[in-house]
């Protein structure tokens, strides 16, 4: 017995100091992935004199709530990861289309150049003799629609092509009330944590119903119900499995919205952070 009362006040003693407060936000956190509940009880328990049962309580109850927070941390990074993931399919088909639109904008620009600058002087110079002025100013009128049809078309082709998304999660999809694939599945605790209303502020927006105003001001999304708003959302959550041709500026607007919700998401792991500080 007397072994075990000093192990344990070595126990006690080794004990860093808790942190004195947790902000609102940690606490709401906690009660997200549900520890509060045992941090209650954790807290109770540093103001109470410290005894052998007290120590072993608190440190059964510091491993519950560690453990649920590192899997909270694994959740959140790997809904992050698939964001990522995500991001970087986008990345590498814009890259190819960005490279195929500079291309042939480049030589419709060089064709537009040509055909209006070079065949234009041909045409010039054979007005200059009266018998070839009808042959010139006929050079002179093709020349100048073939340069204006070539600019129209480089104007036409500066939009890019399109190309699928083969493989890729479509993390997107469930916040837009869309079919999810099983790869951009959201963990419980972070879908909780985006459904969430922040404590801070006077707002009672959740932090995923911010995230679409902020998508409507900007344009990436339409604030009615519409064919076109049907369509958007369609290309914005495409999956492999559909096949969706996909063009420079729907990848754009992706693109966009993953980074904003990778953003907000990643606002978890500052609380989780804050969490463990407090139980060592």
């Amino acid at each position: 017995m007397k072994a075990y009362r000093c192990v344990s006040w070595i126990l006690l003693l080794a004990l860093p100091a808790a942190a004195q407060s947790l902000s609102r936000e940690a606490r709401q956190t906690a009660g997200i992935i549900g520890i509060v509940s045992a941090l209650d009880q954790f807290d109770k328990l540093r103001t109470e004199p410290p005894s052998p049962d007290t120590v072993v309580q608190k440190l059964a109850l510091q491993q519950q709530m560690t453990t649920a927070l590192l899997d909270a941390v694994l959740d959140v990074d790997a809904a992050i990861a698939s964001i990522q993931s995500e991001e970087t399919q986008i990345q590498h088909v814009q890259n190819r289309l960005s490279s195929q639109r500079d291309r042939v904008v480049g030589l419709a620009t060089l064709g537009s150049t040509i055909a209006g600058s070079g065949v234009g002087i041909i045409g010039n110079s054979l007005a200059f003799s009266k018998k070839t002025v009808t042959a010139g100013n006929a050079v002179s009128v093709g020349s100048g629609v073939a340069a204006t049809v070539l600019s129209l078309l480089a104007i036409r082709l500066a939009r890019g092509g399109k190309e699928s998304i083969e493989v890729s999660p479509n993390m997107l999809a469930r916040l837009l009330g869309r079919p999810s694939e099983d790869l951009s599945l959201w963990p419980d605790d972070v879908w909780n944590f985006l459904n969430s209303v922040p404590v801070q502020g006077t707002g009672t927006q959740t932090r995923l119903e911010s995230l679409k105003d902020t998508w409507m001001m900007q344009g990436r999304i339409s604030l009615q119900n519409s064919a076109a708003l049907e369509a958007k959302i369609a290309f914005l959550t495409s999956s492999s499995a559909e096949v969706r041709r996909l063009s420079l500026d729907n990848l754009s607007d992706r693109s966009a919205m993953l980074a904003d919700t990778r953003a907000q998401v990643a606002l978890m792991k500052r609380d989780l952070a804050e969490l463990l500080k407090y139980l060592r």
